[in-house]
């Protein structure tokens, strides 16, 4: 991302796999010199976890590797050239949680930008339906390569990776994952590939299908999205 974007103001999603290893070695210490010496700022955004706790947590590992200023409130600063950026279990209530926590420890608010997505919207987001759509294979130089999230500080979190196949089981359907099963087992249909709708259904249909899983409590029927 920094060689991509070697100018300007870049944010970087860094809880993927490891929030501590990636703010201890990687920013820490790897890319040390590089997040210096570009013009612009390095934004690091944890993602997962207690947000009080993991926001103050990374402050303090990025303070090791890059120190701090005192302000004229007499709290911490990080150097103008990397900051932290808090999106995950914001709202109006938490957000006040989050300072309170990060003025107990010495931390001057100007280190964090936060962002809020579902708390705008009362908390109707994709958790109320429990739909999430995450890439989970890419060809690399010809080979696939399994696509996945899983942050240390939340396990739940975690993605499914690598090609995925609906199935039957019993009266209800079960994922296999990294390309187990069968091919001619798999209920998944195609309807949208390469920026073309390939299947399409009417309000109508879905409807129905809806109102059976509705009936039933289980899923209606085998169409759904690859």
């Amino acid at each position: 991302m920094l060689t991509q974007y070697p100018k300007g103001l870049v944010a970087v999603v860094s809880d993927s796999y490891d929030i501590y290893n990636a703010c201890n070695t990687l920013w820490g210490k790897e890319l040390v010199d590089m997040i210096k010496n570009r013009e612009g700022r390095l934004v690091v955004r944890p993602d997962s976890g207690d947000p009080p706790v993991i926001v103050c947590e990374v402050l303090d590992m990025l303070a090791n590797a890059f120190g701090t200023t005192m302000t004229e409130t007499g709290h911490k600063l990080l150097p103008p050239y990397i900051r932290v950026i808090q999106g995950d279990g914001v709202s109006y209530e938490s957000l006040k949680v989050i300072l309170q926590a990060m003025q107990d420890k010495g931390w001057a608010a100007g280190n964090v930008a936060f962002g809020s997505g579902g708390a705008l919207l009362q908390k109707l987001n994709r958790d109320t339906q429990k739909c999430a759509f995450k890439c989970c294979e890419a060809i690399v130089n010809g080979e696939p390569r399994h696509v996945f999230k899983d942050p240390i500080t939340d396990k739940g979190k975690a993605s499914k990776k690598g090609q995925l196949k609906l199935v039957k089981d019993g009266d209800s359907y079960k994922t296999l994952t990294e390309g187990q099963g069968d091919a001619k087992d798999d209920l998944l249909v195609t309807v949208f590939e390469n920026g073309v709708l390939t299947k399409e259904w009417t309000k109508m249909e879905v409807s129905a299908a809806a109102s059976v899983y509705n009936k039933k409590g289980v899923a209606a029927g085998t169409v759904m999205p690859s």
